[in-house]
């Protein structure tokens, strides 16, 4: 289970983070198939405003997931991280108000920090999330490749060679699709479009992509279809 609190929770012994940092935290929860024994309990965030997680299953070991999350910022990211700080913000947006995605690596084997595996910032000058200030949604294969998508006001989002639409040029929200190697810090491909499309991955991803209209009038966000 993924979410957010503003405050104290229970964790459990060894848990990568035992203490509330501030703001608002991630917190990742395991319990047992009754949902009557409390197996894993993390808080996982900076000093600032982190929310929204959304959960991923590694196939190849179910102790491990993939989190993603937007931050205000102070977020902890590992030594391998893609991105390792927050990206500097443009004129238009104070920076203390800018949402970036956070994509991590978390295993629940109650060995501490070291449970930590993966976290890296992704993102660029402008907001970055989905929509209606959900979060980005993620997926993994069964080669422990990453999808997430999300929407971004950035102009300049790290993109790969060779994409449909390497550059943000509405002036207005946009979204993006990247995958990543779970494994590395290799930012694999990059997608973006500002139509309203289908987008599949050849049957590489576990679901289709969908960019769609949400609850508000002209606001958009991602989901990951059946």
């Amino acid at each position: 289970i993924s979410g957010e609190t503003s405050g104290a929770v229970p964790t459990t012994a060894g848990a990568y983070d035992i203490s509330f940092n501030g703001g608002q935290d991630v917190i990742v929860i395991k319990q047992d198939a009754t949902l009557s024994s409390l197996l894993y309990s993390t808080y996982l965030g900076g000093t600032n405003y982190d929310l929204r997680a959304k959960i991923a299953f590694a196939s190849c070991d179910e102790n491990e997931v993939f989190i993603s999350c937007m931050t205000m910022g102070n977020f902890p990211v590992t030594s391998c991280a893609f991105l390792a700080t927050k990206p500097a913000v443009n004129a238009i947006f104070p920076s203390t108000y800018v949402w970036d995605i956070v994509v991590c690596k978390l295993r629940t084997a109650g060995l501490g920090a070291a449970d930590l595996l993966y976290s890296t910032y992704f993102g660029g000058d402008g907001q970055d999330y989905n929509g209606t200030y959900d979060c980005a949604p993620i997926c993994a294969n069964t080669q422990g490749e990453i999808f997430v998508a999300y929407t971004t006001h950035s102009t300049n989002t790290p993109t790969t060679a060779g994409v449909f639409r390497p550059a943000h040029t509405s002036g207005s929200d946009e979204p993006v699709i990247f995958k990543m190697k779970a494994s590395l810090p290799t930012l694999d491909f990059t997608y973006s479009t500002s139509n309203c499309n289908t987008v599949n991955f050849n049957g590489t991803a576990s679901g289709t992509c969908i960019w769609e209209q949400s609850w508000a009038p002209g606001y958009w966000s991602w989901d990951f279809g059946d």
